[in-house]
């Protein structure tokens, strides 16, 4: 949808979500631009399924 390419981690991350549920996570979009400000940043960003 976006063009964003994922990669697995080496790892899964579990947590916890705002309705009281678990969520297990293990992929990351890596290196991906953002803006905060007039500041561009890079940053490794967890994938969360909807």
């Amino acid at each position: 949808m976006l063009g964003l390419e994922f990669s697995d981690l080496d790892y899964v991350l579990t947590l916890g979500t705002p309705m009281g549920r678990v969520a297990d996570v293990s992929n990351v979009c890596k290196s991906c631009q953002i803006v905060v400000g007039n500041r561009k940043l890079l940053a490794d960003l967890i994938v969360l399924l909807m």
